[in-house]
C-alpha cells in the first residue's frame, strides 16, 4: 500500500502533509525546497538532501535531476525550442531533461 502522508521535519518545524499537499521538490547540493499546492514552500537543509532524493511514491516522477514531482499537480506538457517542459497546474514550468522524458513518454504518456 502506498504511503499517503509525510513527515517533512525541518530545524524548528514538524510537518506532516498528505501526499498531495506536495507539488515538488526542488534539488541543489546543499539543500532541498518543498513546493506546496498552497504556494508555500518549505526549505530543508542539505544533511536531508539524499534522504529525499531517494523518496519514492507511484504519484512522483523525477523530471530532472532537480526536480520530483507529483504527477497529480502537473496541467500539461509543453515543447519549446526542442526542449520539453513540465507546466504545472499553477502555471510554473519545471524542465523536463531528455533522458527522463523517455522514461516520462513510457510510464505516463498514451501515444
Amino acid at each position: 500500500m502506498a504511503l499517503s502522508t509525510i513527515h517533512i521535519k525541518t530545524k524548528r518545524q514538524i510537518y506532516l502533509l498528505q501526499l498531495f499537499d506536495l507539488q515538488y521538490f526542488f534539488f541543489t547540493e546543499h539543500a532541498i525546497m518543498v513546493k506546496l499546492t498552497n504556494g508555500e514552500s518549505i526549505h530543508l537543509d542539505g544533511s536531508l538532501v539524499e534522504k529525499y532524493k531517494n523518496f519514492t511514491h507511484p504519484h512522483f516522477f523525477k523530471i530532472h535531476p532537480s526536480y520530483l514531482v507529483n504527477i497529480k499537480s502537473i496541467g500539461h506538457l509543453i515543447k519549446e525550442n526542442s526542449k520539453w517542459s513540465v507546466v504545472m497546474v499553477d502555471g510554473e514550468r519545471l524542465p523536463l531533461d531528455d533522458a527522463h522524458w523517455k522514461i516520462f513518454q513510457k510510464r505516463f504518456l498514451i501515444l
